[in-house]
């Protein structure tokens, strides 16, 4: 194995960690075969304002999460048809310096807010370790364009995750297998715009 190549132990445990995500149905191969079932689970970090996306309402007598999260991921069950089912009905926060993120296994955590933040030692260590076994952070702003204050706050926080000194976020280009591949929307050929058609 080269300099970088992965060893068969690290390969192991990010197999263990994802193992449960996809779902084989059907007769055949490749992704257009599975289902996919997951909870979203919302990053709940110290300070800011994590839960600015949803909240729980009494509805019929259920406490049922309500806001622009489970309103998305009700429309990404619909749109594919079932293919991912998002428990949209089931969205919860979970403790970003807790070991109930290795035990429960999501297979992306949101963290969303309006505010400025800062992660503990325990949160930075707990996301580092969570994304090298294949986790992935789904991080938004619940206010509109750059340089807000939780856009500005994610961007020092996620440095201090996923220290690189030469890189930044930067957006992917068309000819990103994620485009080239996607498997339930091949007509998607390039990152949507977001609130208001805004690019980035």
């Amino acid at each position: 194995a080269g300099p970088g190549a992965m060893s068969a132990a690290v390969a192991a445990q990010i197999r263990e960690f994802t193992g449960g995500w996809g779902k084989g149905t059907g007769s055949g191969t490749g992704t257009r075969q599975r289902e996919f079932e997951f909870t979203a689970f919302v990053g709940q970090y110290s300070g800011g304002n994590w839960d600015s996306v949803f909240r729980m309402k009494d509805f019929e007598g259920k406490r049922t999460p309500v806001g622009a999260l489970p309103n998305l991921l009700e429309f990404m069950s619909k749109e594919s048809r079932d293919k991912i089912k998002t428990n949209y009905d089931k969205v919860e926060p979970i403790m970003l310096d807790s070991d109930r993120l290795f035990a429960i296994k999501p297979p992306f955590v949101f963290i969303t807010g309006s505010r400025d933040f800062r992660l503990t030692e325990k949160e930075v260590e707990n996301l580092q370790k969570y994304v090298r076994l294949g986790g992935a952070i789904w991080g938004d702003s619940s206010v509109p364009g750059r340089g807000s204050p939780f856009d500005i706050a994610f961007r020092r926080e996620m440095r201090r995750v996923i220290p690189d000194k030469d890189k930044d976020f930067e957006a992917l280009s068309p000819n990103d297998p994620m485009f080239r591949r996607a498997p339930y929307f091949p007509e998607v050929k390039q990152q949507p715009p977001g609130l208001n058609y805004y690019d980035e």
